[in-house]
């Protein structure tokens, strides 16, 4: 919101994404800068989902419920301490008396390539200039025969 009480509005829930509908709970932001949350309805199986949401409003379905996993999850979800999400359904699961979940969440591989420092670049740049002026100034070969 901004000092004026304008409101960003980053995503809108409908039936035709099947990123669930319904959120009722609150959203936690994760250890990566993103936000997660649940829907109570909604996926494939219309039991909720459990989402990601970017801070520029992508978002993306990490797990669907499907009433053996659980559903109807209108609690609040955690982040554990491995990184990954946890949380509570309301029903659904073995008995459809609830489940405790577990959301493991892919961790990106790092795009951080250590820069090669000044002096392995100048070392390799010699190496390669060596084995260049080796090849070149190495004795030709003739490839005529002598005859008899």
């Amino acid at each position: 919101m901004t000092p004026a009480g304008a409101v960003t509005t980053l995503y809108t829930f409908n039936f035709n994404t099947g990123n669930g509908v319904g959120p009722q709970a609150g959203m936690v932001q994760g250890s990566d800068g993103n936000f997660y949350g649940t829907t109570g309805f909604g996926g494939a199986s219309y039991d909720g989902t459990v989402f990601q949401l970017t801070p520029a409003g992508v978002i993306t379905t990490l797990a669907q419920f499907d009433r053996a996993n659980g559903a109807y999850q209108v609690n609040g979800i955690i982040q554990g301490a491995d990184g990954n999400f946890y949380g509570t359904t309301q029903t659904g699961g073995s008995s459809n008396n609830g489940a405790v979940f577990q959301v493991i969440v892919p961790q990106m591989p790092s795009t951080d390539t250590p820069a090669m420092p000044a002096w392995a670049v100048t070392a390799l740049a010699l190496l390669l200039f060596s084995v260049a002026a080796a090849f070149l100034s190495r004795p030709q070969r003739s490839s005529a025969k002598a005859g008899p």
